[in-house]
C-alpha cells in the first residue's frame, strides 16, 4: 500500500519555538537539556496552563483552577499570541462538540493579575543611557491633564514610582529591581495544581519562594495604591529577558540568599497603607524614642533635651518600653489605627476596659472608638487583608522569651588528644545555636492547600532526576 503524504504544510513559528524544534534528531544529551532552558519554553509553558493537565491525574488545569483565573495569569501583553486558541481551539476535554473553556476571555478580560513592564523597561533604560537632555525629559516629565491629575509620560506609570510588588511584600523601583524564575513563583501561588515544568530540577527550587506572601497576586480593587492615586498601582511585574526568558520581579533585598530565611508578613490595611505619627499609643508595648534636640534660646533661659543611651553587650539602647499610651492627641489617621485594632483583636479591647479602669482613657472615648470600629469594620470586613499575613501564637512567644533567659548549654561528646599523645572521649559543653520551635511563624491554614501533595511530587521528581 503506497501512502501520498500530499503536499508539505507550513507552519509559522515564533523564535522560541524554532530554537526548541531545530533538528531534534541530530541532538545529544548536552544540547537536548540546553534546548529546554526557560528562555525557550516559556510561551510552552504558558500554553500548557492554558490547555494542559496535571502529570499525576491528568485532570486539566482549568477545571482544577477554573478558566477564568488560569486567564488572568497571562499579562495583557502576551494574550494575543492565545488569542485565537482560546476563541477557537480550547474546548472542554477537546471535544469540538462541547463548548470553548474560555467563552467571554478577551484580551482585556478578566483583567490580569500582573502586568508587563519589558518595554517600559527597555524604554528607560534606552532614555537614560543616551545621556541626552531631551530624552531625560521625555523619561521623568508629568502631564497634566484637563481634570487636573497627572500621568506619566511615554510609561505606564512613572519611572522613579516603586511600583513594582515582590512576592515578599516589598516594593521596588522598575529600573533597580532583581529577578526570578516566573514559574517557581507561579507554583507557589496554585497549590491546588501541580504545574508541569520543563525540568525536573526546578521542583528544588520551591522552597525559594515559601516564604513570600501569599496574598502576592490580588483581584482588581485590592492592589495598593501610591498616595492614594489610581493610576499609581503597585502590582506583581514581569519582564521578558532575552536570556531568562519571562521572569518575575522582586526588591533588591530578596535576592537568592535571602529567600531562604523565615519573614514576617504583617496583615494589610483596608482602604490605604499609611500610618499616624504615634500609631501605637493602643497597644501593650509603646516605645518612647529618646531623641536628640539642638539648645533653643527662651527669653530667660535656654532649653534642651538630654538624650540617653545604654550600652551593654547585647547592643546600644536609645528608647525606653512603656506600657501607658497617651490618648491627648485628636487626630482621624489615629481613630482608623485604634478603631481598627478593636474591631479585630480582642486582647486591645480588653486593653481599652483596663485602661478606663485605671482612668489612663476616658470613658467617653472608649465608647466612641467601639461604635466606630462596629460601623467601619464589621465582623468579616477584614477577611482577605490578614490571609497571607503571619503571627506568633501566645504559646510560642512565651517560649521565645522563656528560652532566650534560660540555660541553654548542651553536651557534646568529641574526640580529643591528651598531653600523652592518648585520644579519649571528652564531654564538652556549648550553647544552643538553633531555636526551639522549627517554625514558630505560622500562617492560617487556608494558604496551605495541597502543601502535602506538592511536597511528595517534588520528593518523586527528585528522585526519578537522580535515576536518570
Amino acid at each position: 500500500m503506497e501512502i501520498n503524504p500530499g503536499p508539505p504544510e507550513y507552519f509559522t513559528l515564533c523564535q522560541h519555538c524554532k530554537e526548541y524544534l531545530f533538528n531534534p534528531g541530530t541532538m545529544n544529551e548536552v544540547t537536548r537539556k540546553k534546548k529546554k532552558e526557560w528562555k525557550y519554553t516559556w510561551p510552552a509553558f504558558f500554553y500548557d496552563l492554558l490547555n494542559g493537565c496535571q502529570g499525576t491525574d491528568k485532570v486539566k488545569f482549568y477545571r482544577i483552577l477554573g478558566p477564568r483565573r488560569v486567564w488572568r495569569y497571562i499579562p495583557k501583553t502576551l494574550r494575543g499570541y492565545w488569542t485565537y486558541a482560546v476563541e477557537s481551539l480550547i474546548h472542554y476535554d477537546d471535544d469540538e462538540t462541547s463548548p470553548l473553556v474560555y467563552e467571554g476571555c478577551t484580551p482585556e478580560l478578566p483583567p490580569p493579575l500582573l502586568r508587563d513592564c519589558t518595554t517600559d523597561l527597555g524604554t528607560f533604560n534606552k532614555n537614560v543611557n543616551s545621556y541626552e537632555m531631551k530624552d531625560w525629559l521625555t523619561t521623568f516629565r508629568f502631564e497634566g491633564n484637563d481634570d487636573g491629575t497627572q500621568e506619566a509620560h511615554h510609561v505606564s506609570s512613572p519611572a522613579l514610582l516603586p511600583s513594582v510588588l515582590c512576592p515578599w511584600g516589598c516594593t521596588s523601583y522598575l529600573f533597580d529591581s532583581h529577578t526570578q524564575n516566573f514559574a517557581v513563583v507561579l507554583q507557589n501561588h496554585l497549590r491546588g495544581a501541580i504545574l508541569n515544568f520543563p525540568q525536573n530540577e526546578w521542583y528544588k527550587l520551591i522552597h525559594q519562594s515559601e516564604t513570600s506572601r501569599y496574598d502576592y497576586f490580588r483581584v482588581e480593587g485590592e492592589s495598593d495604591m501610591i498616595l492614594l492615586n489610581e493610576n499609581w498601582t503597585v502590582m506583581p511585574t514581569v519582564i521578558i529577558h532575552p536570556e531568562d526568558g519571562i521572569m518575575a520581579l522582586t526588591c533588591p533585598s530578596h535576592s537568592k540568599a535571602n529567600r531562604k530565611y523565615l519573614t514576617l508578613h504583617p496583615p494589610r490595611k483596608p482602604c490605604h497603607n499609611l500610618s499616624a505619627t504615634k500609631a501605637d499609643q493602643l497597644s501593650h508595648c509603646i516605645i518612647q524614642q529618646r531623641t536628640c534636640q539642638s539648645i533653643k534660646a527662651a527669653k530667660y533661659n535656654t532649653v534642651f533635651t538630654m538624650s540617653e543611651q545604654h550600652s551593654d553587650f547585647n547592643g546600644v539602647d536609645s528608647l525606653t518600653i512603656r506600657d501607658e499610651g497617651s490618648f491627648t492627641c485628636h487626630s482621624s489617621m489615629l481613630e482608623y489605627h485604634e478603631t481598627l485594632s478593636i474591631a479585630n483583636r480582642p486582647d486591645i479591647n480588653e486593653l481599652v476596659s483596663r485602661n478606663v479602669e485605671e482612668k489612663i482613657m476616658a470613658s467617653e472615648l472608649a465608647s466612641s472608638l467601639r461604635i466606630g470600629a462596629r460601623k467601619k469594620f464589621p465582623p468579616g470586613s477584614v477577611a482577605n487583608y490578614i490571609q497571607g499575613a503571619t503571627y506568633v501564637g501566645t504559646a510560642d512567644a512565651m517560649k521565645l522569651q522563656l528560652h532566650a533567659t534560660e540555660y541553654n548549654h548542651v553536651k557534646v561528646r568529641k574526640m580529643d588528644t591528651t598531653c600523652a599523645g592518648v585520644l579519649q572521649e571528652v564531654v564538652v559543653t556549648c550553647p544552643r545555636q538553633w531555636s526551639h520551635i522549627i517554625n514558630y511563624v505560622p500562617m492560617p491554614w487556608r494558604w496551605r492547600v495541597q502543601f502535602t501533595r506538592l511536597a511528595r511530587v517534588v520528593i518523586r521528581k527528585a528522585s526519578q532526576t537522580k535515576k536518570q
